[in-house]
C-alpha cells in the first residue's frame, strides 16, 4: 500500500513530498478463537508486509488456558517512517464443565438505559453449540437503525462474554460490564435473569443497560 504526503509549512519544506510503504498485516487465523478450558492453544501469529519485505511483528498479551475468560492479543508493525499498523485477535476460554446445566434461553426486557426507566426486548437464542447464544436486539431499543443482534458467549458458570464481532450493517460492536469499559469483559447474568451491559460501537450509546427475565 502506497501513500504519498506533501507538506508546506515554510520555503524550507515547500513542494517537498515523498512516498512510503505502509506495513499490511495479513493475520494467520482467526479474529476470534475460542477453546475450552486446558486446550492447547499456540499463537497463530501475524505476518507483516512493507511493500515487497516482511516486516517486525510486535505482539503484546497472552491467553492462560486453565482461567476462563476473554483474552487480547494485539499486534503491531511499523514501517521506517514510523508509521504504524494494528490488528486484534480475542480468545475465548470456556469451561463447560460449569456451564453445562445453564439455560439462559428467554426473553428480557430492558428495565433502564443509565437511570433511565426505558426499553424494549431481547430473546436468548441457544445455537447448535453449548453456551453459545444468539441474543436479538441486543440494546432493547426496537429501532431499526440499532435493532442489531449478536453472538454471546457463557463462558464459566454465570459469566458470559459479547465479543467484539460485525453487526448487519457492516459495523463492529461489543459489550463491556461498566459504562467506561473499551475491552470486552466477563459480565454476570444473575441467578434471576438479569445482567447488565453497555453496548459499545455502532451508534450505540455507552449508559449501562439493565435487562431482567420476563
Amino acid at each position: 500500500m502506497l501513500a504519498v504526503f506533501s507538506t508546506a509549512c515554510d520555503k524550507d519544506t515547500e513542494d517537498i513530498s515523498f512516498v512510503t510503504d505502509y506495513a499490511v498485516l495479513t493475520m494467520t487465523g482467526d479474529a476470534l478463537t475460542v477453546i475450552n478450558k486446558g486446550d492447547n492453544y499456540t499463537e497463530p501469529g501475524i505476518i507483516s508486509m512493507i511493500g515487497e519485505e516482511e516486516g517486525e511483528v510486535i505482539t503484546e498479551g497472552n491467553v492462560d488456558a486453565n482461567v476462563p475468560g476473554i483474552y487480547k492479543i494485539e499486534y503491531s508493525s511499523v514501517n521506517v517512517d514510523g508509521f504504524y499498523a494494528y490488528a486484534t485477535r480475542y480468545v475465548i476460554v470456556m469451561d463447560p464443565a460449569t456451564t453445562a446445566g445453564n439455560d439462559f434461553t428467554g426473553t428480557y426486557e430492558r428495565t433502564f438505559y443509565g437511570s433511565a426507566k426505558s426499553g424494549t426486548y431481547s430473546d436468548w437464542v441457544l445455537t447448535d453449540t453449548p453456551g453459545v447464544y444468539t441474543v436479538t436486539d441486543v440494546g432493547g431499543v426496537d429501532a431499526d437503525d440499532y435493532e442489531y443482534d449478536a453472538t454471546v458467549y457463557n463462558v464459566t458458570a454465570n459469566l458470559v462474554v459479547f465479543p467484539v464481532q460485525a453487526n448487519a450493517k457492516g459495523g463492529t460492536f461489543y459489550a463491556t460490564s461498566t459504562k467506561g469499559g473499551d475491552t470486552p469483559d466477563l459480565i454476570e447474568m444473575s441467578t434471576a435473569g438479569k445482567y447488565l451491559w453497555s453496548v459499545k460501537g455502532s451508534g450505540y450509546g455507552t449508559n449501562l443497560r439493565t435487562f431482567e427475565r420476563r
